[in-house]
């Protein structure tokens, strides 16, 4: 027996080509949108967890602000608007390599 959903719509009907492929596209459209705040907030934890080759000590560790690690961020050698932007997608390329095959 094939199930049916709220509409009525049954599985064998739909156009599983057209269904994968949108489905596929907006959930990389997703992870385009959101790979800065990942990045933002990868570094953040990178730089709140102190190195293990520092020495413990009791002090209080200041924990670094995303528009801090913001503008850190797009501080670049090179002037150009590109650069800035640029560093705040490295690493997209894997994450869609990894996720578009998942979905």
């Amino acid at each position: 027996t094939t199930s049916t959903n709220a509409t009525g719509l049954k599985w064998s009907e739909i156009d599983k080509v057209r269904f994968f492929t949108i489905g596929t596209t907006i959930y990389s459209a997703l992870c385009i949108a959101l790979h800065p705040v990942t990045v933002i907030k990868t570094r953040q934890q990178v730089l709140s967890n102190p190195t293990s080759n520092t020495p413990s000590t009791n002090k209080v560790q200041h924990q670094p602000t995303i528009s801090s690690i913001l503008k850190q961020t797009l501080r670049s050698k090179d002037n150009s608007n590109f650069s800035k932007l640029k560093s705040l997608y490295r690493g997209l390329g894997v994450v869609l390599l990894a996720a578009v095959p998942a979905r």
